[in-house]
């Protein structure tokens, strides 16, 4: 038994698990991501704790036999707290508890794509495609207890060449009016 890939509908081995993130791992994550994307407004890993408190399974860890193989870390957002963050009225760093999603208030749940990253070149499954798996699955289980929520919108902001490849060619995400001034 196995998860269909979304992308190539093979079947993924079993031999990868998730797990969400753990506490001691924040300060780590926010590293991988200022190596990639050295901002003018870092995120804390305070402020992706924050983020998560509510919905932990919005940030996953893969791991095989050899250890870490891929991180994903999405921001599930409230409509406003969505329209704010990809209009550029706020960063990622000054997403606050007013624009993460409430299942108690929000109807969809909008889901911003922070850091993805694959950490072993060898591994030879798309951390991409797990993602999408496991985000499924997460919002599955939120209708489980909230039965409601769908997902409204997806969105990303990319600073490397993978990146770009994976939001813009394979997930056909496309720019939108609001410019990013910080250069990489």
């Amino acid at each position: 038994v196995g998860l269909r890939d979304p992308f190539t509908h093979s079947i993924f081995a079993m031999a990868v698990r998730s797990r969400t993130i753990a506490s001691t791992e924040f300060e780590w994550l926010t590293s991988l991501d200022r190596a990639v994307y050295p901002t003018e407004k870092p995120v804390s890993a305070g402020c992706m704790m924050n983020w998560l408190s509510h919905h932990p399974e919005f940030g996953v860890v893969f791991e095989d036999g050899s250890g870490i193989v891929g991180v994903g870390v999405c921001i599930p957002l409230s409509e406003s707290g969505w329209k704010k963050l990809v209009s550029g009225q706020i960063s990622e760093s000054e997403v606050s508890d007013a624009e993460l999603f409430n299942p108690q208030r929000d109807h969809n749940v909008y889901i911003h794509f922070y850091h993805v990253e694959k950490l072993q070149r060898d591994f030879r499954q798309s951390i991409v495609s797990l993602i999408l798996v496991h985000l499924r699955d997460s919002v599955d289980a939120l209708r489980s207890s909230h039965p409601e929520p769908q997902i409204g919108g997806l969105s990303a902001l990319t600073a490397s060449r993978a990146g770009i490849d994976i939001f813009f060619n394979r997930l056909n995400f496309r720019e939108t009016s609001s410019v990013c001034d910080e250069h990489v």
